[in-house]
């Protein structure tokens, strides 16, 4: 899919979908940067964001949402969520799914202990 501007920011965010991989994500992306606020939105896909630097924070159902180096946050499809800036660049990954495909605590769990294994890198 390419890098893409929002609203005239810098390209911070970096999707593309994953050809052949048989694994059943719909699409990869990376966030890195500060300015990485997005306005209410919704995805037909289950979201899956998971830190590896930073803070990331979502507003989900009202409700104020962080994740930090290592931890992740799942956002179910169709659940209109919105993505704050913090003071410091975060740089995390999505993975986008089908509704209900995986189950999100276990792919959290796995990036944890793989991102852990490796140093936090």
């Amino acid at each position: 899919m390419g890098k893409i501007a929002v609203m005239g920011r810098p390209q911070v965010w970096d999707y593309w979908r994953p050809i052949g991989s048989g694994i059943g994500i719909v699409e990869l992306g990376t966030v890195r940067g500060r300015d990485v606020a997005l306005p209410v939105h919704f995805h037909r896909e289950d979201q899956v964001t998971f830190v590896l630097a930073g803070r990331r924070r979502f507003v989900i159902a009202g409700d104020l949402c962080e994740a930090g180096p290592g931890e992740g946050v799942h956002i179910p499809a169709g659940l209109p969520h919105r993505s704050l800036s913090g003071p410091d660049e975060v740089v995390c990954v999505n993975l986008y799914t089908p509704p209900g495909l995986h189950a999100a605590p276990e792919v959290i769990a796995g990036l944890a202990r793989h991102w852990r294994r490796t140093g936090g890198v």
